[in-house]
């Protein structure tokens, strides 16, 4: 169920990719660990934030609700991946687009 989901958002993440640069998802005025500080500091990262923000927002609200617990924990575990390459811009960019391939069921 889980994957069909994932298929089903292929089309919001073309979307959301081809967007103009944003800001992260997150607040950048507050007080940062060095990855948040990396992403807020870099546009495609930034950009990147904002597309997976926006990818998992509409992931969870077409998922079955049986699924949502272990979409959230899914990305909860992610969250704590990206930030294990703290001011590494390579290694944010590709954990970014490693989350994005697999919620549209590209991996």
């Amino acid at each position: 169920m889980y994957r069909m989901v994932s298929l089903l958002a292929v089309s919001v993440a073309l979307i959301a990719l081809t967007a103009p640069a944003e800001a992260a998802s997150f607040n950048c005025h507050r007080k940062l660990t060095h990855t948040e500080a990396a992403i807020c500091d870099n546009g495609n990262l930034s950009a990147l934030d904002s597309s997976l923000s926006r990818l998992y927002r509409r992931v969870l609200k077409i998922a079955a609700p049986i699924d949502r617990p272990v979409i959230v924990r899914d990305q909860i575990r992610w969250l704590g991946q990206r930030n294990a390459c703290g001011a590494n811009t390579g290694c944010i960019g590709s954990a970014y687009r490693v989350r994005i391939d697999f919620l549209t069921g590209d991996i």
